[in-house]
C-alpha cells in the first residue's frame, strides 16, 4: 500500500516532528504526487496537509488514511523549497509556514482551486502591436538588462510603468505590484484598470471576502489576470508565470507582519523569489532605505535616480517646544505656528498637522503625590480616549476639581481595560489630577477653540479618507495615516505641513530611530507647498538638520558607518526572542537559562545581549522578557541551526522588528 509524507496545516512547536505518514487510498494512488493538498485526519479533527513525499514501500505500522485531494498539484518543487526557506529565515516552524502562506478560503473551507491552465494572449481592445516606452522607462528597462533587481528613487507620485508591463505581458508573464497600504493598493488599481481592462488587473488585500478572493486567486493561477496589485500577504499567491515584483515604498514597515507570527517581512519574501526563481524586482522609493542604498553600492542591485535636485520654493523652519514652555505655553500649537496656520487659514489654504499619537490626553497623574494612573494588566499608563464637555480646553494641563468628568474614560490600548475618571487619587485620596500629553484629538479640540469656524478632519488609521474629505475640510490633524496621500500629493494642494513634535519619534528604542526621522521627515516635507514646520524640544540634533536640508548623502554616509560598527543592518540581522509569563520570577530564570546557552555560540558571526524587561515590560498581565541577537548575514546554516535548536518553543523570534 501506498503512504505519503505530510505537513500538516497547524501550528506545531518548532522542535516537534513536522511531519506524519498517511496511507494513500487505493482509489487515490494515481492522484497523489509530491506537492499535492490533502485533508488528513489530524488528533480530533480534518485538517489540511501537503505531501512532502511518496512511498511505495509498506508500512510497518498501521496508518491513517488521507481523507480526500484538494488539489494534486498545489504546490510544485520550488514553493516547497520556499516554505522550508520562509519557515527557517523568519524561526517558525514548517507547519505553521504552511498554515501562513496558504489562502484563507482554502484553509477554512477546504476548497478546491482550479487548476493552472497555460493561457493564449487574448487583450481584448488593449493595444499590444507597438510599445510606446517613456525615457524613465526606457533607463529602467536598460538598468534590467545588467541586474536583475533595480532601485529606482523618484518623487513620490503613483508611477507609470504601463509600457514596462507591456514588454512582460507580451511574454505570457505577470506582474506583481506590493504597496505598503490598502488605500494606495485601491488608487493604482483604479489606474491601471484604466489603462489594461478590468480583465487584466486584480487586486488582493485583507479586507475582500473569502468567496471573492477564491475567483481573483484562480484567475491569477490560471493566467487570465496579468497584474496583481496588492499588500503584503499577496507575495504568497501562486501565479501562473510570474515575471516581475514591483515594490512600491520599500523599505516601508507596513510590509512587515507586525500582528502574528510568524513576522514575515514582504520585501524578503520577494528577494528570495527573485533569487530562487530569477524573477526581476523593481524597487520604488522617494528615499531609498539604507540597506536597499548599501546594495546600490556595492553593485548587487542597480540604481537609478530621477528629478534629483528638483528646485523647490518650500520655506522650513524649525521652532523650539523648550523656549514655548518657558514662556507658558504648553500646548503643542506653538505661538509663531498658531499666527502661520491664522494666515494660511485667512488665504483659504490648506493644512497638514502632523503628530504620532491619536489619543486625547496621554497620560493621568496626582498633583498631590505623582502616582500615575496604570493598567492593572499593562505596564502603561492609561490614556484619556473620549473628549469631555467638563474639560478646560484653555490649558494643557487641565485639572479636575473633586468631580468625574461627564463622558471620560481612562483606557488601555493594549488589554482595552478601561474605567471612569475617578473622584480622587486611589494612592492619597487628591482630588487635584492632572492631565498631561497631548494627542491628535486633543489637538482638534485646541483648534476648535481658536478657530471656531474652520472645518478639522482627524485622520488616524481607522479614517476612510477620499477627495471629498479632503476639499470639505481646512485642516487635517493625522497620525501616520497621512502618509497613505504621499504618492497623490499632485492632486491635494497643501500649503502648510507641521510636525508638531518631533521628540515622539526620538524616544523609541530602535537602532532605525535616525532613518525613520529623515524617512518621515522628507515625506511630509514633499506634501507642502509654502511651509514646513518642525517643532522639538531638541533642535540641534543633527539628523534633523541633515532631514531638513534633503542631504542623504551625508546622512547615510553617517548611518552606514554607525550601522557596521555596532553590527546592525545591512551587515547583522537583528532577531528579538521574546517570552512572557505571568510570574516576574520565572520568567527570569528562563531568560538567564536560554541566555547561558547562547554565550557559548558567541562569535564574530553572532553576537548576544543580556536578557532584560521588554520596552513594555508587562501586556495582558504577562510579564515579557526579551534576548538581542545579531547574527551576520553570512551566518553559516550549520550555526544558524544550532542556535534555533537551542531557543525553546515557548520562546517567540522577531527577525529585524519594527
Amino acid at each position: 500500500m501506498f503512504s505519503a509524507d505530510i505537513i500538516p496545516a497547524v501550528t506545531l512547536p518548532r522542535s516537534k516532528r513536522q511531519s506524519f505518514s498517511y496511507s494513500i487510498p487505493d482509489t487515490l494512488t494515481d492522484q497523489i504526487f509530491v506537492g499535492s493538498l490533502v485533508v488528513i485526519p489530524f488528533r480530533s479533527r480534518n485538517i489540511l496537509g501537503l505531501v512532502i513525499s511518496t512511498s511505495q514501500n509498506p508500512s510497518p505500522i498501521k496508518l491513517k488514511f488521507i481523507s480526500r485531494i484538494i488539489d494534486s498539484h498545489y504546490f510544485d518543487q520550488p514553493w516547497i523549497d520556499f516554505l522550508y526557506w520562509f519557515s527557517q529565515y523568519f524561526g517558525s516552524s514548517v507547519s505553521h509556514g504552511l498554515q501562513t502562506i496558504l489562502p484563507r478560503y482554502v484553509s477554512k473551507n477546504f476548497k478546491s482551486p482550479n487548476k493552472k491552465q497555460q493561457n493564449d494572449l487574448v487583450f481584448s481592445s488593449i493595444n499590444f502591436d507597438t510599445i510606446n516606452l517613456n525615457p524613465i522607462q526606457n533607463k529602467i528597462l536598460s538598468v534590467f538588462k545588467k541586474k536583475n533587481i533595480v532601485v529606482v528613487q523618484y518623487q513620490p507620485e503613483l508611477c507609470d510603468l504601463s509600457g514596462i508591463f507591456k514588454t512582460h505581458i507580451l511574454k505570457n508573464e505577470q506582474i506583481l505590484f506590493l504597496v505598503p497600504e490598502i488605500f494606495a493598493s485601491q488608487q493604482y488599481y483604479q489606474y491601471y484598470r484604466k489603462v489594461f481592462g478590468e480583465s487584466l488587473v486584480t487586486i488582493l488585500h485583507s479586507d475582500i471576502k473569502p468567496s471573492e478572493l477564491q475567483i481573483r486567486l484562480n484567475d491569477i493561477y490560471n493566467g487570465s489576470v496579468k497584474i496583481i496589485i496588492g499588500t503584503r500577504s499577496s507575495v504568497f499567491t501562486r501565479f501562473n508565470k510570474l515575471g516581475l515584483i514591483v515594490i512600491d515604498q520599500e523599505g516601508s514597515s507596513s510590509y512587515k507582519s507586525w500582528d502574528q507570527y510568524p513576522k514575515y517581512n514582504a520585501e524578503d519574501v520577494a528577494l528570495y523569489l527573485s533569487e530562487s526563481q530569477s524573477i526581476k524586482i523593481l524597487l520604488l522609493s522617494n528615499i531609498l532605505s539604507v540597506r536597499s542604498y548599501y546594495f546600490c553600492s556595492q553593485a548587487k542591485y542597480g540604481y537609478l535616480e530621477l528629478d534629483k535636485n528638483k528646485p523647490t520654493k518650500l520655506s522650513t523652519e524649525i521652532i523650539s517646544l523648550a523656549k514655548e514652555q518657558e514662556y507658558g505655553n504648553y500646548t503643542l500649537i506653538s505661538k509663531k505656528l498658531k499666527t502661520i496656520i491664522a494666515k494660511a487659514l485667512d488665504k483659504h489654504q490648506k493644512i497638514i498637522l502632523y503628530l504620532d499619537n491619536s489619543s486625547f490626553y496621554t497620560l493621568v497623574r496626582c498633583a498631590d503625590c505623582f502616582y500615575i494612573f496604570i493598567c492593572p494588566n499593562c505596564s502603561v499608563s492609561l490614556r484619556l480616549q473620549n473628549k469631555t464637555s467638563k474639560l478646560n480646553t484653555s490649558e494643557d494641563q487641565a485639572l479636575v476639581q473633586g468631580m468625574s468628568l461627564k463622558g471620560g474614560k481612562l483606557i488601555c490600548n493594549y488589554c482595552n481595560y478601561d474605567t471612569d475618571i475617578p473622584l480622587a487619587c486611589p494612592k492619597c485620596s487628591g482630588v487635584n489630577l492632572r492631565f498631561f500629553g497631548i494627542g491628535t484629538k486633543r489637538i482638534t479640540h485646541i483648534l476648535k477653540t481658536y478657530f471656531p469656524k474652520v472645518k478639522i478632519l482627524n485622520m488616524d488609521r481607522k479614517t476612510d479618507f477620499t477627495t471629498a474629505d479632503y476639499e470639505a475640510v481646512d485642516i487635517i490633524v493625522s497620525t501616520q495615516a497621512i502618509l497613505k496621500l504621499c504618492f497623490l500629493q499632485s492632486k491635494f494642494q497643501v500649503s502648510l505641513v507641521a510636525m508638531l513634535n518631533m521628540d515622539l519619534i526620538w524616544s523609541s528604542p530602535d537602532f532605525r530611530c535616525n532613518e525613520k526621522i529623515y524617512y518621515l521627515v522628507n515625506i511630509l516635507k514633499n506634501l507642502a507647498q509654502d511651509q514646513f514646520i518642525v517643532q522639538t524640544y531638541q533642535p540641534q540634533r543633527p539628523i534633523l538638520q541633515l532631514s531638513l536640508k534633503g542631504n542623504y548623502d551625508q546622512f547615510y554616509k553617517n548611518e552606514i558607518q554607525e550601522r557596521q560598527d555596532f553590527n546592525y543592518l545591512p551587515f547583522f540581522n537583528l532577531v528579538k526572542l521574546g517570552y512572557k509569563h505571568k510570574d516576574q520570577s520565572v520568567i527570569k530564570k528562563e531568560a538567564n537559562d536560554l541566555y547561558s546557552k547562547l554565550v557559548t555560540l558567541e562569535s564574530d558571526l553572532m553576537k548576544v545581549s543580556p536578557p532584560h524587561l521588554a520596552f513594555r515590560s508587562k501586556i495582558k498581565k504577562q510579564y515579557q522578557f526579551e534576548i538581542l541577537l545579531k547574527l551576520a548575514v553570512n551566518i553559516n546554516l550549520d550555526l544558524k541551526n544550532k542556535i534555533m535548536q537551542i531557543i525553546p518553543d515557548k520562546w517567540t523570534i522577531d527577525v529585524n522588528p519594527v
